[in-house]
């Protein structure tokens, strides 16, 4: 596939950067993702001709690792294999480019996040007080006793 139907031209320009800094070798960045692309990209780890360390302590669910492979072969080699299918039980992507940034392969793609509305304080702490829902829901029982540390 198309290098750019995956990543941004600011995250292509940027890896490019980083790979052309250790003279061609091995990069592994990490990248976030938005509306399908990647559009946020930091460099994680650079390595050798062959091989890059494998690093992942910022990654979230729904992030990729994007690793290049500077002889252009883009099959995955078995420890491609093992790295991703161990960042795909996280939720996170893994594809390899070749240093031109013409392809990509997705290994795994990474898992796509829901939107999430912000909880809202105001109708979480009316639930508490008295003549909320809970108060409601339990005076009869006699178990309700407002707390406004709960509240707070």
């Amino acid at each position: 596939m198309k290098a750019a139907e995956k990543l941004s031209s600011e995250v292509i320009e940027t890896l490019r950067d980083a790979i052309a800094d250790t003279d061609g070798h091995e990069v592994m960045a990490w990248g976030r993702v938005s509306e399908g692309l990647v559009s946020e990209v930091e460099v994680a780890a650079r390595g050798d001709e062959v091989s890059v360390p494998a690093v992942f302590q910022h990654m979230e669910k729904g992030d990729v690792v994007i690793h290049n492979h500077p002889g252009g072969v883009l099959k995955p080699s078995a420890a491609d294999m093992q790295v991703a299918g161990r960042l795909g039980e996280h939720g996170i992507g893994f594809y390899i480019v070749d240093n031109a940034f013409e392809r990509v392969y997705a290994v795994v793609e990474p898992i796509k996040l829901k939107n999430r509305e912000p909880l809202n304080i105001a109708e979480l702490t009316n639930l508490l007080e008295p003549g909320g829902a809970l108060s409601g829901a339990m005076e009869s029982g006699g178990f309700y006793e407002y707390r406004p540390s709960q509240v707070a």
